[in-house]
């Protein structure tokens, strides 16, 4: 037996019921002629041949007081593709039975694809509910309930009120959460977020500060890799990111003081020859060995090195770009992480040197609050830092070269995921003048509120061996659909950008605008 179920919606004064049953009653239907009506129901949706509408002529000429046989025959002329037959049957239906509730959707829907939706108040209010356009009635079909609101939330996208037309998605989602007239409704709202988004992020780069970069490579004339202690190291350069692992573990094996000084030659290397790399046509496992030789010395705890990274990071974006690509949000704070923990004044002095890129201060900011998830006694240590930056922040004007609003919108972020809401105080002074991206965290108030509630997400990230970190990468960040070589060389080739159309790319960007349309960044929103 069929489960019948009935929702109390207490706030709206009706129930919800999915009880054919209650329809048959209003219309003195029996039972045989309801199992007729359901078969003809689910006729119109898999055929639309010449019989099945003799068929439902006949019955609408049987029985001219039930309004759902004219209806199933318009759904069925409209499949079809005889648009006049079925509009002229619609007009039968208002003018025969005027309350019957899909004659007055079908002709709302009509007014909103021949672009007058301003019509639709005359059929549904001025404010369309269900208990003013059936004052009588305190129970309603879930399929009544669910095609008012899908129309409704459709009326609201055509003129352009997506704040009510939410507010009605909402309410279908509650009821009908992964039914397909949900997922219907909402395709009508992207058009008006995307477009809120778009006019969003205009707002925000009028608002947006950045610093200058101050730091660029220098064109060298050498055009000769290093000699290295090690001849293994080479291999860094013959190898992207499916290197095996087998190379891996034999650099490994290395004498220590040796191979670090091998490692940070490889950075060195990549500054002096980035103009030769970069004047030359994309070779994916040519371009690795930076990332690689910061990972090996991670790896190998090479604590002393964080210095020589930091340096590293602090080029210009495009260098950055071209080297690193996503894994400068994605991978570069496990570094950071297991090299910085015991060096807290020097991450600290980094954040607060002008003109260096946004993302490359934000896998410190990242690595900050890893420390705090996976080592809770290190917090009031993190808390102090932030708190000194933030300050230094506030006190900064923009022609210090040191105001990032991106970058505090994500450093915001970060003191969120591991919990420090005593920033609050030195937040507010961001906010206050304006430093900090609304597109990220929200305003002042949504970050009071974010910090008053409990996290949605365990924010702890698992911490990976080199190995660990090449395997996700590889696992994680493809497409399935394409090859090994093809994959690894679609990620990384960030040197020659095409345009993109944000939020609706095929893939989507960990720092782009979420699809949504929250207008935070989709690594801080739907991406988890």
């Amino acid at each position: 037996m069929e489960e019948i179920i009935r929702i109390q919606f207490p706030f709206h004064g009706y129930e919800i019921t999915t009880d054919t049953a209650y329809q048959h009653k209003r219309y003195g239907i029996t039972p045989e002629l309801g199992l007729l009506l359901e078969k003809k129901a689910i006729a119109c949706q898999t055929r639309k041949d010449n019989r099945l509408v003799e068929e439902l002529k006949n019955l609408v000429r049987k029985y001219p007081h039930l309004p759902m046989l004219k209806n199933y025959l318009s759904i069925l002329y409209t499949k079809r593709g005889e648009k006049l037959k079925a509009n002229k049957i619609n007009e039968q239906i208002l003018q025969e039975h005027p309350g019957y509730l899909f004659g007055i959707l079908t002709q709302a829907n009509e007014f909103i694809e021949n672009g007058e939706p301003e019509k639709v108040p005359l059929l549904l209010g001025e404010s369309p509910e269900l208990k003013d356009l059936y004052p009588e009635r305190k129970v309603f079909h879930y399929g009544e309930f669910t095609n008012f609101l899908l129309v409704v939330i459709r009326y609201y996208a055509a003129i352009q009120n997506l704040e009510l037309a939410e507010n009605k998605l909402d309410l279908l989602i509650e009821l009908a959460p992964g039914d397909p007239i949900t997922e219907q409704a909402e395709s009508f709202l992207w058009p008006l977020r995307l477009e809120r988004v778009g006019n969003r992020l205009k707002e925000e780069k009028k608002q947006r500060i950045t610093p200058v970069p101050i730091r660029f490579v220098k064109q060298s004339e050498s055009s000769i890799p290093p000699e290295f202690n090690h001849q293994e190291i080479n291999e860094l350069y013959h190898n992207g990111i499916s290197i095996p692992h087998s190379v891996l573990e034999q650099i490994l094996a290395l004498p220590r003081q040796s191979l670090t000084d091998d490692l940070i030659s490889v950075l060195h290397d990549a500054a002096d020859r980035y103009h030769l790399f970069i004047g030359k046509p994309y070779e994916e496992e040519k371009s690795h060995f930076p990332l690689h030789a910061i990972l090996l010395l991670m790896e190998i705890k090479a604590e002393e090195t964080l210095p020589e990274i930091l340096n590293f990071l602090e080029y210009e974006e495009d260098f950055q770009e071209f080297w690193f690509g996503d894994h400068r949000t994605g991978t570069l704070w496990q570094c950071i992480f297991q090299l910085g923990r015991n060096n807290l004044e020097v991450l600290q002095k980094f954040l607060i040197k002008p003109g260096i890129d946004t993302y490359s201060k934000t896998c410190v900011s990242d690595a900050l609050c890893q420390m705090v998830l996976h080592y809770p006694e290190m917090r009031p240590h993190i808390l102090n830092l932030f708190s000194a930056v933030f300050e230094t922040f506030a006190a900064s004007s923009v022609e210090d070269n040191l105001i990032d609003t991106d970058f505090l919108g994500l450093a915001i972020g970060s003191a969120i995921d591991c919990g420090l809401p005593e920033l609050l105080p030195v937040i507010k002074k961001l906010y206050d003048r304006n430093y900090v991206a609304i597109g990220i965290e929200g305003t002042y108030s949504n970050v009071e509120e974010t910090f008053s509630k409990p996290l949605k997400y365990d924010h702890k990230k698992p911490l990976m061996t080199i190995f660990e970190l090449y395997n996700d990468v590889i696992e994680t960040w493809f497409d399935d659909s394409d090859d090994g070589d093809n994959r690894v060389s679609n990620l990384f080739q960030h040197h020659n950008p095409q345009p993109v159309i944000q939020a609706v790319a095929d893939k989507i960007g960990r720092n782009d605008p979420c699809p949504c349309g929250s207008g935070k960044k989709y690594k801080k929103c739907c991406m988890d």
